[in-house]
């Protein structure tokens, strides 16, 4: 009875998405493609995200990042007695909801034949976030053995901060015998088929409506897309949901493409904290989107106050940006990316025509640079054919490898339909800034001329989980 109990803290997660994400969506009046049970799941882990890098920081004691946690939780649950908003749920909404519960249920027993393992870095996770628990305060005490100081690359990851936070709620009303970690894996294994549904279901209802065939196709094909190592019982590994959240993160784009509207910009900011809150490899790959959007949104001519607002919501990315150089290259190198920061935002407020400008002269220096570099240093950096070879155990799909019958039918498939939709896109006047974007990324990042010295100076060996901004369940 006690184990079952020990779940409470996470349906109390889920009821503050639920009703967070609704009144988000009924507010800013989000198109009908939003998923909202996921869009509040990713701005709670955004926002906790952010808290994060103090928590860390200043080793701050972990019954206070608890406590903070139950206040974001807290306002989440009330919400809609906060704004003013009903939750009302019509027919359909019924129906995914039902769709939703037997897939997760259907899944979650299928999970239950599959153990743990010692795969992908799982005892790495569970011994985090199980010591965190009970620690003090947070921080990186060498679980792999090796570390000896808190390492920015896993210590800053609120994800599983919140997990940990969660089991020590439990602690505090249930006396546990042994270690309640379940509420870790078995609980990030449901609430990764909640929001991996909510995803698919969404996004099929709305842009397959009546249209039984395609709808079956993009299924299987979003489920192919997820169906990484360990998809069915490893979703306790932040990695596991990066692709979910580039979805809803795109799919926000997309939806600001279509309304101009500058509030989605505080949401897009908010699925860029959370991307970085799952995985390490969120880093790059929200600075290739948020570097992507930048440039065509000054092309686009877009207001100076909306230029603003954009920058400011990109203030968790810019924090561990900071803390990142801080770590790796001192004090002085992220004093001046607080300087340039800083200088950018002025420059927007004061003289907007000088970054409208120099605008295209940046995006054509960057591509000499990082195509220029690729190519004069090629003998040091990894090779150009690194792009399309498969990388096996590392829970990221292989879109630009051939090595069986099934790969080379998925990969092409998934290839031309991407592309083919990005073209579309770029064309079609009212999402044109959506295509825009990718034309921008592609350029500057996800190409085999560029890929070498992005490695270099972004990315490392990892580079090939960016493909996450070209193949996910959105495009």
């Amino acid at each position: 009875m006690d184990n079952i109990i020990g779940f409470f803290p996470l349906l109390l997660l889920i009821l503050s998405a639920f009703n967070l994400g609704h009144v988000i969506k009924s507010k800013l009046k989000l198109q009908k493609f939003i998923p909202w049970f996921s869009l509040g799941f990713f701005i709670i882990l955004g926002v906790f995200q952010i808290l994060t890098y103090f928590f860390v920081l200043f080793e701050v004691n972990t019954k206070l990042v608890l406590g903070s946690l139950l206040l974001i939780m807290l306002i989440s649950i009330c919400s809609p007695l906060i704004f003013k908003t009903s939750i009302e749920l019509r027919k359909e909404d019924y129906i995914k909801l039902i769709i939703i519960m037997i897939a997760v249920i259907t899944f979650s027993y299928i999970a239950s034949y599959y153990g743990l393992g010692e795969k992908s870095d799982s005892v790495f996770y569970l011994s985090m976030v199980n010591e965190n628990s009970v620690l003090e305060s947070l921080g990186n005490i060498g679980f792999r053995g090796t570390e000896t100081q808190i390492n920015p690359m896993y210590a800053y990851q609120s994800f599983y901060h919140i997990f940990s936070m969660l089991i020590k709620l439990s602690r505090q009303f249930i006396y546990f015998k042994i270690s309640p970690i379940y509420i870790y894996y078995w609980g990030a294994q449901i609430l990764f088929y909640f929001v991996l549904f909510d995803i698919i279901v969404t996004f099929g209802y709305y842009f397959f409506k009546n249209k039984l065939i395609f709808l079956l196709v993009f299924i299987a094909m979003s489920l192919y897309l997820c169906s990484l190592e360990g998809f069915i019982y490893l979703a306790f590994i932040g990695n596991q949901w990066r692709v979910l959240c580039v979805s809803i993160l795109l799919a926000l784009i997309y939806a600001y493409s279509y309304s101009f509207d500058d509030k989605i910009f505080y949401l897009i900011g908010s699925l860029i904290s959370s991307l970085i809150a799952v995985s390490s490899s969120g880093l790059y790959i929200s600075i290739f989107i948020s570097v992507g959007l930048w440039f065509v949104l000054v092309k686009n001519n877009i207001k100076s106050r909306s230029l603003l607002l954009y920058l400011l919501s990109l203030i968790s990315l810019v924090l561990f940006i900071i803390i990142f150089a801080n770590h790796l290259y001192g004090v002085i190198f992220a004093g001046l990316i607080i300087f340039c920061y800083i200088l950018l935002l002025i420059l927007v407020l004061v003289i907007p025509n000088i970054i409208k400008k120099f605008n295209s002269i940046i995006f054509i220096a960057c591509f000499i640079f990082f195509a220029g570099y690729s190519l004069l240093f090629r003998n040091s950096l990894y090779p150009y054919l690194y792009f399309f070879e498969a990388h096996k155990q590392d829970m990221c799909n292989h879109y630009f490898s051939f090595y069986d019958l099934r790969t080379f039918f998925f990969n092409t498939t998934w290839i031309f339909y991407a592309f083919l939709s990005i073209i579309y896109l770029s064309k079609v006047k009212k999402t044109s800034l959506f295509g825009q974007m990718f034309f921008v990324v592609i350029c500057l990042f996800l190409n085999p001329l560029v890929m070498p010295a992005v490695i270099k100076f972004l990315t490392d060996f990892v580079y090939y989980r960016s493909f996450d901004i070209l193949f996910n369940i959105f495009t």
